[in-house]
């Protein structure tokens, strides 16, 4: 029995609201969160229609994004976007 393997990899933004955190009585754990949140939507979804398939955890990686030169916030919308390399701004 022949079994194919894929990486699939996703990107979420995590906009945290420092002074809604503030008043949290636990410390937000961002990596073990999104990993069981990811994981037990992918279960739920997957495991009624495709018993064929099993999802494990792979890797994740945090980004911060506040001063990065390629993305910055939307004067419109106020969500992060690519920018172009010529406009680019060192910080």
């Amino acid at each position: 029995m022949a079994t194919e393997t894929t990486l699939l990899t996703i990107s979420f933004l995590i906009d945290r609201d420092y002074e809604v955190a503030l008043r949290t009585l636990l410390p937000l754990q961002a990596d073990e969160q999104i990993r069981k949140a990811v994981l037990a939507a992918l279960a739920a979804v997957l495991s009624g229609e495709r018993p064929d398939v099993r999802v494990e955890w792979e890797s994740m990686s945090v980004v911060p994004l506040e001063g990065k030169p390629a993305v910055g916030r939307c004067a419109v919308c106020n969500r992060w976007v690519d920018l172009p390399q010529e406009k680019w701004t060192r910080s």
